[in-house]
């Protein structure tokens, strides 16, 4: 019984052959109607293998290592980052947060002397990174960060942060408390961001050399924190 791989329909009709003269077939669900083969000469083209690489990204996997175990080019394998990265959405899980803590890191792109900060709110009531921004490290990025999180419409209680100045200017004075007691939890999730996108280890060699691919990544691992997808 042949089933489309998209998915799992069984109700599939021939539909020509490929080029390669292989058979193709077509699904028959309304909702799907996607195109298929049952063996695959561009191991690109074959959605199981999409999916595998997928999971690979999600898991830190090296674009060589991705490249030798699916036997699929870096360019698919860069395209596959970006669009993926398009399809997921991070969005706040709550309207209310008692307390946010902020707290900043970071990478670079293309080479070490173009240093890329990473900025982020996070709640340790439900481990989620609420939201995030890149740039640099200056009043700027935090005011992008906190109208971010302004135009998300949630409410916050408190945030905390470390003694850097330039949080002082931008949170407001009433909700923000400093001191790296009240940051040991988003000092935790550094660590464990760090464990999964080899991007935000200081002395990496594994860096992406275009900030759109360093941006993909980055959502992908902040998702699967999220919502536990992997």
């Amino acid at each position: 019984m042949i089933t489309c791989p998209h998915c799992q329909n069984k109700h599939i009709n021939k539909n020509g052959k490929k080029s390669t003269g292989t058979q193709n077939y077509l699904c028959r669900n309304s909702t799907c109607g996607k195109q298929f083969q049952l063996i695959y000469k561009n191991q690109g083209a074959n959605p199981i293998v999409k999916n595998y690489v997928q999971k690979a990204l999600s898991r830190n996997c090296g674009i060589q290592d991705i490249k030798n175990i699916f036997n699929v080019s870096k360019p698919y394998i860069l395209k596959t980052l970006t669009i993926y990265a398009k399809k997921i959405e991070i969005k706040p899980q709550k309207k209310y947060y008692e307390s946010l803590q902020i707290d900043e890191f970071w990478t670079y792109v293309g080479n070490k002397n173009n240093k890329v900060w990473f900025l982020y709110a996070y709640s340790a009531d439900n481990q989620e990174v609420v939201s995030y921004v890149f740039g640099d490290r200056s009043e700027v990025t935090v005011r992008k960060l906190y109208e971010k999180l302004s135009s998300e419409n949630i409410s916050v209680g408190t945030f905390y942060t470390d003694n850097w100045k330039a949080f002082k200017k931008v949170l407001p004075e009433k909700k923000h408390k400093i001191g790296k007691k009240y940051t040991k939890a988003i000092e935790g999730n550094n660590n464990y961001i760090r464990s999964r996108n080899r991007r935000t280890v200081r002395k990496t060699c594994g860096f992406s050399k275009k900030m759109e691919n360093h941006e993909a990544a980055m959502k992908i691992c902040i998702y699967c924190k999220n919502y536990n997808y992997c």
